[in-house]
């Protein structure tokens, strides 16, 4: 059986609001997603499924505006460092401002293409 790849799926729910299609994109990418956001915020496993569940309904919200420029895996984890940090700032933390200012070791374990979300 051949797997569709991200783009696949992502047209699919852009131009048919192919559920069954973003399903399979939150399976696919909600457990290294889940593993990204606990390890920015310490092992709070409660929390980090909080931001994953967050950041998937973000990314559902705002998917017919995906350009293509990146990789689908850069856009998603960027949507999620965004996340974690209005977490950060709803806390009252102005220490962490910006993706920048995130641990770069944390960013390089939560996605191969971790170096583009700066870029992003």
């Amino acid at each position: 059986m051949k797997r569709d790849s991200d783009a696949a799926l992502l047209a699919r729910v852009v131009a048919e609001d192919d559920r069954a299609a973003f399903e399979l994109l939150v399976r696919r990418h909600q457990s290294p997603l889940r593993a990204f956001l606990r390890r920015l915020l310490r092992n709070d496993d409660a929390r980090a499924d909080d931001l994953a569940q967050e950041t998937f309904i973000k990314l559902y919200r705002a998917i017919g505006s995906f350009r293509g420029q990146a990789k689908f895996t850069t856009w998603l984890y960027r949507i999620a460092c965004n996340t974690y940090l209005d977490y950060r700032r709803s806390l009252g933390d102005a220490e962490v401002t910006s993706v920048e200012d995130l641990d770069a070791d944390t960013l390089a374990g939560g996605a191969a293409d971790a170096g583009a979300l700066a870029a992003a």
